[in-house]
């Protein structure tokens, strides 16, 4: 997304990743030593400019968006992958969203 927007000369745009950080689920954790975070991992290297907040969706929404009057006009739900989690993620940040923003989401059925 952060490469979409600088490819697109969207200046000012920001780009925020939240990660609850939930390794239980099986889906890793970035403050693993090998993972994304890691200071010699390409994402680090090469998208400094992405704001990440460790959170859960929930609290994000609640204590960072809402806060802040900030609107999203792309989310991408990532997640735990489960359909509980993507419907959880959607009531938490659909109200954060004007009605010509885009939605993806990624799901894995059981």
């Amino acid at each position: 997304m952060r490469q979409a927007q600088r490819d697109a000369k969207l200046y000012g745009s920001r780009t925020i990743l939240i990660d609850g950080v939930i390794p239980e689920v099986g889906c890793g954790s970035p403050l693993l030593n090998d993972s994304w975070m890691s200071k010699e991992s390409f994402f680090n290297k090469n998208y400094q400019d992405v704001e990440i907040i460790i959170s859960s969706p929930d609290e994000c929404a609640k204590l960072f968006f809402k806060k802040n009057r900030l609107k999203t006009n792309y989310l991408h739900i990532d997640g735990d992958h489960s359909q509980e989690q993507v419907e959880n993620d959607l009531s938490c940040f659909l109200p954060l969203m004007d009605a010509d923003s885009f939605l993806t989401n990624i799901v894995t059925g059981k």
